[in-house]
């Protein structure tokens, strides 16, 4: 994924957090959903965890 658009998906769902946790505070479910949208963002960026030494980690 171009770099342009995962900062624009990062954008756009790092704002859609916040406004669904100012709008309808719930700490819990604020938590998960970042959670959520971690994993997401890692996988769209192509990033593998405990990639061997070497390895750029993208792809």
């Amino acid at each position: 994924m171009p770099f342009a658009r995962l900062g624009r998906v990062v954008v756009a769902s790092l704002d859609g957090l916040v406004l669904q946790h100012v709008c309808d505070p719930d700490e819990t479910r604020s938590r998960e959903d970042l959670a959520a949208v971690t994993e997401m963002i890692v996988s769209l960026a192509g990033v593998r965890r405990n990639a061997p030494a070497g390895e750029s980690g993208t792809g």
